[in-house]
């Protein structure tokens, strides 16, 4: 059966009170966000910008061992994994047709406006395990999270491709703070 618009938005009467932190914060979530289906803002355009950011922070690093040979412990983690963080940020791009984007629904009236709503529930995720994502955890997000309030199909198939770039947000916002890159 096809979502509606007005679908996007109704919360379940027989949903079942949070029990933990996480459960909490997917209900409050569920009954506060208000999605459409009119266009949101190019979010996946940022992921670019983000890989060059995080790529002058690698080169950076790459320049300040050279020279010292002292580094931070993120350094060194930035110089070790930089080809991950290239591969993720391409994997989103080729997970996430710009045609597929647009027909996610999209929040209203909220921090997050004109962003997926899927992509705002990645970000609580990602922002909750403080960068750690765990199976275990996604499913009791999304599960009480629709006992609220239904995700669509192509919500769920995009969860794992906006967990990416969740992460990839966090990791260029900690990456440039501690480089001074902003």
């Amino acid at each position: 059966m096809a979502d509606t618009e007005a679908d996007l938005d109704k919360p379940s009467a027989s949903a079942a009170p949070a029990t933990s932190q996480l459960e909490d914060l997917a209900s409050r979530l569920a009954v506060s966000h208000f999605a459409s289906r009119r266009p949101g803002i190019p979010l996946l355009d940022r992921v670019e910008a983000q890989e060059a950011l995080l790529r002058e922070a690698y080169e950076y690093h790459l320049q300040e061992s050279e020279a010292q040979g002292v580094l931070t412990h993120a350094a060194e983690w930035l110089l070790d994994n930089f080809y991950l963080v290239q591969q993720a940020a391409r994997q989103i791009g080729e997970d996430m047709p710009k045609g597929y984007y647009r027909r996610l629904p999209k929040l209203d009236a909220s921090p997050l406006e004109g962003c997926p709503r899927i992509y705002a529930l990645a970000q609580e995720l990602v922002r909750y395990g403080q960068g750690r994502i765990d199976l275990d955890r996604v499913t009791r997000f999304v599960r009480t999270y629709q006992r609220f309030t239904r995700l669509t199909m192509g919500e769920l198939w995009a969860l794992p491709t906006m967990l990416r770039l969740a992460t990839l947000d966090l990791l260029t916002q900690a990456i440039v703070q501690g480089v001074g890159l902003e």
